[in-house]
């Protein structure tokens, strides 16, 4: 968790999986052509970019500007005694893995030049002093949006967390 965030959990609702799935469908802007280039009046209302398959989906938050650091969601949604389950799981994107091992490797070398200098010191601490905020600076936005993303997706299949 602490090192590369995810989080795994289970929306019970009341919906059909048929009608989870319209209702999550009818919420995801799905680019044609360059995915770069946008309609931005069909992107500014729906929630989220992505597809969904015949009971699974993969989806990350619609944002106007860069979502370098924007968790992924994925999801498979069955049926259950009086509705459906939406199993989910939220993860970092590929970008903030590659740039989590940047600044392992960062912090590994500012303690290496510690460790193996003949004396010590204090400037040699800075690069691990940043490496280190910067990791916890993206391990809190990870954070904050699984908090923001979870009210989206429990409001949109009127469920409850199990």
């Amino acid at each position: 968790m602490w090192l590369f965030p995810y989080e795994k959990f289970s929306i019970v609702t009341n919906l059909t999986p048929d009608g989870a799935m319209k209702r999550l469908e009818s919420t995801i802007y799905i680019p044609e052509g360059n995915r770069y280039i946008k309609d931005y009046d069909a992107f500014s209302i729906k929630y989220f970019t992505g597809y969904v398959n015949q009971n699974s989906f993969k989806i990350n938050r619609n944002v106007v500007t860069t979502k370098s650091f924007l968790p992924d969601i994925k999801g498979t949604i069955s049926p259950n005694n009086s509705g459906a389950i939406i199993n989910i799981k939220i993860m970092q994107m590929t970008t903030y893995i590659i740039y989590s091992i940047f600044i392992i490797f960062l912090i590994l070398s500012g303690l290496a030049m510690n460790l193996l200098s003949k004396e010590f010191k204090v400037s040699n601490l800075i690069p691990f002093g940043v490496a280190v905020a910067a990791y916890f600076l993206a391990l809190f936005s990870f954070q904050f949006a699984n908090r923001n993303l979870k009210g989206i997706l429990l409001n949109i299949f009127e469920g409850e967390i199990q």
